[in-house]
């Protein structure tokens, strides 16, 4: 074998084993893209889920702020019928 034949030997050793490194750090990164895909869609169901959470608590209050305001309505009203009652009983 010829110094030229085992330059080319070496050269076509070096190739392959360069594409078997290009093809392993090809898998790594499409696992690697695979899992942050994974993780972003988790945490997108997460937000969501909190979103929910907060138009619901955002929803409870503003029934709870109605209610109390109706409430505060009608005692303001009991209140002044029960002082015209008063003041009508002492008239």
């Amino acid at each position: 074998m010829s110094l030229a034949d085992l330059i080319n030997l070496a050269i076509a050793v070096f190739t392959a084993a360069a594409a078997i490194a290009a093809w392993v750090s090809t898998t790594a990164s499409l696992k690697a893209t695979e899992k942050a895909n994974e993780t972003s869609e988790e945490s997108r169901k997460i937000v969501h889920e909190q979103t929910q959470a907060l138009m619901l608590a955002a929803l409870v209050a503003a029934l709870l702020s109605a209610v109390a305001e109706d409430h505060d309505h009608c005692v303001s009203r009991t209140r002044i019928r029960l002082g015209q009652a008063c003041f009508d009983q002492h008239s």
